[in-house]
């Protein structure tokens, strides 16, 4: 994900649907690209949405399987 702001920084003009194109693509499969493959974000804020929900929900996942 870090990534991914480093590139809209350098290239502010690139747009939105490109941004979300490359991303998506550059994803593992996985819950979080099967839902953006489904449910196109409309913005990269909406991309960097769900993939936060995502990593929070990852991370979380992780924690209580420990003993």
């Amino acid at each position: 994900m870090q990534c991914i702001i480093k590139m809209r920084a350098k290239a502010p003009n690139v747009a939105d649907l490109t941004v979300i194109k490359a991303a998506i693509s550059g994803l593992r499969i996985g819950s979080c690209c099967e839902y953006l493959e489904r449910y196109k974000p409309r913005t990269v804020g909406e991309l960097f949405d769900v993939m936060q929900e995502y990593c929070k929900s990852d991370r979380g996942a992780g924690e209580e399987s420990k003993p």
